[in-house]
């Protein structure tokens, strides 16, 4: 099973917010894909609450204030 993780940028924060996105993708070395909506994808060969979880718990690494730059909108099992 494979899941997908988009993140969204709070408009604010767009620059910085890349930057924890491509930081996030090197911690957990996967590829993250810009999506068409202005969103960044990450996918996963795990269940989605594996990998729901395992951007969280990177993101929190990152940057404690993550949730102020980017949103976790949502993870689908593929």
């Amino acid at each position: 099973m494979s899941a997908v993780v988009s993140l969204f940028p709070n408009p604010d924060c767009s620059p910085t917010a890349a930057a924890m996105v491509d930081r996030v993708g090197r911690r957990l070395d996967v590829d993250v894909r810009p999506a068409s909506d202005g969103s960044w994808e990450l996918r996963f060969e795990l269940p989605y609450t594996q990998a729901h979880a395992r951007v969280a718990e990177a993101l929190a690494e990152v940057d404690r204030q993550w949730p102020a730059k980017l949103t976790l909108d949502y993870v689908l099992a593929v």
